[in-house]
């Protein structure tokens, strides 16, 4: 018998077509893995480098922000504080109440142009 059915052409203009595109999008997807690769690397370091920067920050706000509780319970009396604490507690009740200040300014903000909204 003969068979009179279609046959698989393996080096035909479609399939020359179909592997080049096969190829481009595999080489891109190769060096788009190795490129992120490189790049969390180079990034990873600058990362770590920046987190322990500010857990060390974090750590002696905390500190801070401790100590100020327990001076104001009357756990800790003001002689007790050392004088290096003392300048860094008055830094961060200075800072604190510029943050206040800035809040209710914004709060009086929006009064006020509530107030212009309904007048």
């Amino acid at each position: 018998m003969k068979e009179t059915g279609l046959t698989k052409i393996d080096n035909g203009i479609f399939v020359k077509i179909k592997n080049f595109f096969k190829n481009l999008f595999k080489r891109n997807k190769n060096n788009i893995v190795e490129e992120t690769k490189e790049s969390i690397e180079n990034n990873g370091d600058k990362g770590v480098f920046k987190q322990t920067i500010k857990i060390e920050e974090d750590k002696e706000k905390i500190r801070l922000l401790k100590l100020q509780e327990d001076f104001a319970n009357g756990k800790i009396l003001e002689e007790d504080i050392n004088d290096e604490d003392t300048e860094k507690l008055f830094e961060l009740y200075d800072e604190q109440i510029k943050k206040i200040n800035n809040e209710i300014e914004i709060y009086k903000q929006k009064i006020l142009s509530i107030k212009e909204k309904l007048t």
